[in-house]
């Protein structure tokens, strides 16, 4: 049965969405790790319309070039890790729009939402990435972008990620992300349904 994952502790409202994948409280953004080269994140209430007040996660990323040099911003944060069931259907997506892009010739800004799937349970090991969907290059939120496809044969657990990426001399951007899903075979204590 193609249904919902449950991630322990979870307790999203809409429970296709991955533990506190929703943003709808400033706690929602400690569900995820990050780590920073010239970057940050921050619990946003404002979604600009469309989602009003129901919260994003936002991630900046800034490329501190000097003239002729090259540099990277990073900003990364990972979900908790899950368990999949080898094999089987899995879809995921989520929401995102940028918020500001800034940068001389050459400078570059992107969103990035992708999920990786590993062979041995707790997500040690080196990931399998899952093909990623294409997030917005607009200030508007999109569409939920949606990948759908089947697990690797030996995957046993899968974890998501998010990252603002600015590349260049002084490019630099800021974004948010919101309702970010992954969907798989329900996992019970006693096994799969």
């Amino acid at each position: 049965m193609l249904g919902t994952l449950l991630v322990a502790g979870s307790v999203a409202a809409d429970t296709n969405l991955l533990a506190n994948g929703d943003f709808a409280s400033s706690a929602m953004a400690s569900g995820w790790t990050c780590f920073s080269i010239f970057g940050s994140h921050a619990w946003t209430a404002d979604d600009a319309g469309a989602l009003p007040a129901s919260g994003s996660i936002e991630l900046s990323a800034s490329a501190f070039g000097e003239q002729g040099g090259w540099n990277q911003g990073l900003e990364v944060c990972d979900s908790a890790c899950f368990a999949v069931r080898p094999g089987a259907a899995y879809s995921f997506g989520g929401q995102s729009r940028l918020v500001a892009v800034a940068g001389g010739a050459g400078s570059s800004f992107a969103l990035h939402f992708s999920c990786g799937v590993y062979a041995q349970s707790g997500c040690s090991g080196s990931p399998t990435w899952l093909p990623a969907p294409v997030m917005s290059t607009a200030s508007d939120w999109t569409a939920p972008a949606l990948l759908e496809g089947a697990l690797p044969t030996d995957a046993v657990s899968g974890s998501c990620q998010i990252q603002a990426i600015a590349d260049g001399e002084n490019g630099s951007g800021t974004g948010h992300f919101d309702n970010l899903f992954f969907m798989t075979d329900i996992i019970f204590a006693n096994g799969y349904d």
